[in-house]
């Protein structure tokens, strides 16, 4: 049975311009029935022709023999070195018949993903930390107003990002934009003014976009979203999750994919420099708003992964089919574009005072004794683990008055980079009491401060880049890890870590980004013969093991191999 293969235009499949088009010239009921087995399928029966995604090519070549195929099938772009790479991307230019003024020259990464838009409606942007990605969406956007006519574009973010977003489009477009913020009154009404003027863009929390789902569903029906731009879409990874918020609606990532499915605009954006950091399920829902995954939830968790008899995900399987769907719809570029040096890190030992040792070994001793023959589960186990992660930080955080051994290294540390060399630093803790504490340690330094509660944090990131007499910036890790721009410092300390490795490494990639002239130091500050030692072991050798202590963030999983050892 011979079966031809060839590219053509999409008729279904929402994720390309093109799609590969499969058939045989007589039925053949066994191929008919391998057909319907790939996940997305579509029967032309004018075409006698069966629609598959581009992505799909690979498992075609794997299920069929006697292939044949007419024209170009595969054309994807692969190069054997970065060098040859920026070779091809020194070569772009505007097709004939576009034109478009950029307001900030993009790089030639930039002008690729451009590019590449002409022909795309659903994309996933997965470029890592650094590389621009804000004025990529914004690009695309401008050329369709111009081009097409567009009008509206949802811009979802995180909530302390909105600000950081609209100096985003001040510096890339000449357009204007509202952010839905303040009282519930003031939110309305901002939403109201949106609907009666030309402002291109309305900028939005996922949580204010869940909570107003209705409110812009009706935005939705009455004028449109010609554009939706998902920015850090990590957000919406929680499919699974079974919990509700107070007032007993459905998970936020089930609202803001209901909701954009909803408005269905003609064109999606979805960004993110870490696009999965736990499992596959982290991608179920950017993949189904691309239009790349048809099936249920559970069909895909059980697809893709390994899962316990209590539902829990162990692993993974399928993972070149997982590959090869994120190949058609995903594009990610490497960060050595960027041509900076790669951060220089230290791991710096450090031996605790005898009173703080002596209060360690007395917490993991009770610790031990706890957690013998007890029922004591997940979250629990993991947050009396936690209590000797905070020892070791600062005994301050377990309401002692014995004196922290880091803080006292931080403050030598500090000493040489800022005051003797005069170059400004960031200090990060995974604790918001030990940032606070820091705060007001050290305000010698007048520091910028941004932490999970902080109302304005731009106006401190702006003090950190554009004041001369601010020092440093101390940041709650994970408050301060994604969008922020601090390329004014060039030195970072981490007084703790988080479990998960890409939040250390966006945390890192606030200040080693585009913009960065110098090269940046980081130290990682540890305690000898500590949990300290264990986390960082297993962040370097096996980060997989990572996600057997977090499953997410709202679940924990804590095995009784990491449990020990980390006790050890």
């Amino acid at each position: 049975m011979t079966i031809y293969v060839e590219r053509g235009p999409s008729k279904k499949i929402p994720t390309s311009a093109q799609s590969l088009w499969v058939y045989t010239k007589y039925y053949d009921e066994l191929f008919v029935n391998k057909m319907k087995l790939f996940p997305i399928r579509f029967y032309d029966p004018d075409k006698k022709q069966w629609e598959l995604p581009l992505s799909a090519l690979n498992l075609v070549r794997k299920n069929f023999t006697g292939l044949v195929f007419k024209g170009e099938v595969e054309l994807t772009k692969r190069f054997n070195s970065l060098e040859e790479y920026e070779a091809y991307l020194a070569t772009l230019s505007l097709p004939p018949g576009v034109n478009f003024d950029f307001k900030t020259q993009p790089d030639p990464h930039q002008l690729e993903f451009f590019i590449e838009m002409l022909g795309r409606d659903r994309v996933i942007l997965g470029d890592p930390p650094g590389l621009g990605k804000t004025k990529m969406y914004l690009d695309v956007f401008e050329y369709r107003r111009q081009a097409k006519g567009y009008e509206k574009a949802l811009f979802i973010c995180k909530s302390k990002h909105k600000e950081n977003m609209g100096k985003e489009i001040r510096t890339h477009t000449n357009s204007d934009y509202l952010i839905v913020d303040g009282p519930e009154n003031k939110r309305l009404d901002i939403m109201r003014k949106y609907f009666r003027e030309d402002i291109p863009y309305l900028l939005i929390s996922y949580e204010m976009a869940a909570h107003h789902e209705k409110h812009l569903k009706s935005l939705a029906r009455t004028m449109g979203f010609d554009a939706v731009i998902l920015d850090e879409f990590t957000k919406i990874k929680n499919w699974g999750s079974y919990r509700r918020r107070k007032d007993n609606k459905p998970h936020i990532t089930i609202q803001i994919t209901n909701l954009i499915e909803t408005i269905n605009p003609q064109i999606l954006i979805l960004g993110s420099g870490t696009p999965m950091t736990k499992d596959p399920t982290d991608l179920y829902a950017p993949l189904r708003l691309v239009g790349a995954e048809k099936r249920n939830y559970y069909h895909f968790r059980n697809h893709f992964c390994l899962v316990d008899s209590w539902g829990r995900v162990v692993g993974t399987k399928n993972r070149e089919e997982l590959i090869s769907i994120l190949s058609e719809v995903m594009i990610r570029r490497p960060k050595e574009l960027l041509k900076l040096e790669e951060p220089r890190i230290t791991y710096m030992p450090v031996k605790m005072t005898p009173e703080q040792a002596r209060l360690y070994e007395a917490a993991k001793k009770g610790i031990k004794e706890q957690l013998k023959g007890t029922k004591i589960k997940g979250a629990s186990r993991l947050a009396l683990i936690t209590r000797l992660r905070q020892i070791t930080t600062d005994p301050f955080l377990v309401d002692s008055d014995i004196k922290g051994i880091k803080e006292q290294v931080l403050e030598e540390l500090l000493e040489e980079t800022v005051e003797e060399a005069g170059e400004k630093s960031i200090v990060y803790s995974i604790y918001r009491e030990e940032t606070t504490r820091l705060r007001q340690k050290l305000s010698r330094y007048n520091p910028a401060y941004i932490d999970g509660r902080s109302k304005n944090p731009m106006e401190e990131v702006e003090r950190l880049q554009n004041d001369p007499n601010t020092k440093i910036l101390i940041g709650s890790l994970l408050a301060t890890m994604e969008s922020f721009t601090l390329t004014e410092a060039n030195h970072i300390y981490l007084i703790d870590m988080s479990w998960l490795v890409t939040d250390n490494e966006q945390a890192i990639g606030r200040v080693q980004r585009r913009g960065q002239k110098r090269p940046v130091h980081v130290v990682v500050l540890y305690c000898e013969n500590t949990i300290d030692e264990r986390v960082l072991e297993i962040l370097e050798k096996d980060a997989s093991l990572i996600t057997e202590v977090i499953g997410g963030a709202q679940s924990v999983k804590l095995t009784k191999e990491v449990e020990d050892y980390l006790l050890s």
